[in-house]
């Protein structure tokens, strides 16, 4: 990723929830406030972009003849796994300010918008949004052109993930490891190595107490392997490597329990793609998108 730009990826998929949100059906997540994050030039940047982009996301519809208009809506649509992560997260953020969470942080914010969706969740709760420094200066930037102000109860805590300590950040922004706590992680681990997934979860362990989650996705470990990934997978691979945000580290569910035991966490659910669509997406029938390789998992500090 380039140090002095905003992350594509996180651009990429804010504008993905916002397509969906002005969707006029069910919708698995409703982040009705990210079509603002963008001007009308960028929205219609985004979306000439995508509708030329249906080999990467939804190669099965290639023979249909789709407009553009079409073409957008059935890239949406395959992009139902990754958008019900924000739910998962969401229903777990919820259920834990129901048993007194009170500090929440939000690993790799990008342009999240819960703390201006859910003012009332910022009651007795602190939020730690953390992320890139140039994609938290992007999203300051945007923010203050719609007149968004930061809650008193949010604060930015700018980590370089494979530079900076996840620990001394926080802390230095009032982070309290006695005070009840939960972390989100979503759209991230791909991103990092294995060294780094591996030293933040450490980071995030020394920070909680016993019995404190933390909710993330990561690829199965097929997802880089060439003589396993799905055709679309290796695909959105190339777009990543050529904008400079490679997918690097992916595990299978044995590994990534290992992986957590080793930093002090132990598993609580790890759902494939096929469970993701039962809870999520009422059951509907797998596609050959790259998200076919995703995964969410719920896990728990140790004692």
């Amino acid at each position: 990723m380039d140090a002095q730009r905003a992350s594509m990826s996180a651009l990429l998929t804010a504008f993905l929830r916002a397509e969906h949100a002005r969707h006029e059906g069910p919708r698995v997540f409703d982040d009705h406030l990210a079509p603002r994050w963008f001007t009308d030039e960028e929205q219609g940047s985004f979306r000439t972009g995508l509708a030329t982009s249906l080999p990467v996301w939804a190669p099965d519809l290639l023979d249909r003849g789709l407009t553009d208009s079409e073409a957008l809506q059935a890239i949406v649509q395959a992009q139902l796994v990754p958008i019900s992560r924000h739910r998962f997260a969401e229903d777990e953020i919820a259920r834990q300010i129901a048993r007194g969470l009170e500090q929440l942080v939000v690993l790799g914010a990008g342009y999240d918008t819960l703390a201006m969706r859910n003012p009332e969740w910022l009651s007795g709760l602190r939020l730690f949004e953390v992320d890139h420094p140039a994609t938290q200066q992007d999203k300051r930037e945007r923010m203050a052109r719609l007149g968004w102000e930061l809650p008193p109860q949010v604060e930015f805590v700018p980590v370089d993930f494979s530079v900076d300590d996840l620990a001394i950040a926080l802390r230095d922004r009032g982070f309290d490891p006695t005070r009840s706590s939960l972390f989100t992680w979503l759209g991230v681990t791909f991103y990092l190595s294995d060294d780094e997934v591996r030293a933040t979860l450490r980071q995030v362990a020394s920070l909680c107490r016993p019995g404190s989650p933390i909710v993330f996705d990561y690829l199965d470990a097929a997802a880089l392997d060439p003589g396993r990934a799905g055709a679309a997978m290796q695909r959105l691979q190339g777009v990543m490597e050529r904008i400079g945000e490679p997918f690097r580290a992916a595990y299978s569910a044995d590994q990534l329990a290992t992986v957590l035991a080793s930093a002090g966490f132990e598993v609580v659910e790890d759902l494939g793609v096929r469970e993701i669509r039962e809870r999520f997406l009422g059951g509907q029938p797998e596609r050959p998108t790259p998200f076919e390789h995703m995964r969410l998992v719920r896990a728990v500090r140790s004692a």
